[in-house]
């Protein structure tokens, strides 16, 4: 039961990054940073569960961010169907 309020922690491998490291990369993608973790599936829980993704100090950012994101492909498709659906009239006259 208090495993489940028990904050993450990540463990990264260090043989992992060092080899990383000598690759000589300057920025590194999500997908290959998890790779790192050597508790790779808590950690992808914690970052892909939306109940704990916008929780912490810029959380709220994060949500607004999410909610103008999913308002503008709303308001994209919306206008999309009606450009189809007048384009269709069109070809009609």
């Amino acid at each position: 039961m208090i495993q489940k309020y028990l904050p993450v922690i990540g463990w990264i491998s260090s043989r992992a990054l060092k080899l990383k490291a000598l690759q000589g990369f300057e920025t590194i993608r999500n997908d290959e940073l998890l790779e790192l973790f050597t508790n790779k599936e808590q950690v992808t829980d914690l970052v892909t569960n939306p109940k704990k993704m916008y929780k912490g100090p810029h959380g709220f950012i994060l949500a607004a961010t999410m909610i103008q994101k999913q308002y503008r492909r709303f308001r994209a498709f919306s206008d999309f169907q009606q450009l189809k659906f007048l384009m269709s009239k069109a070809t009609f006259i």
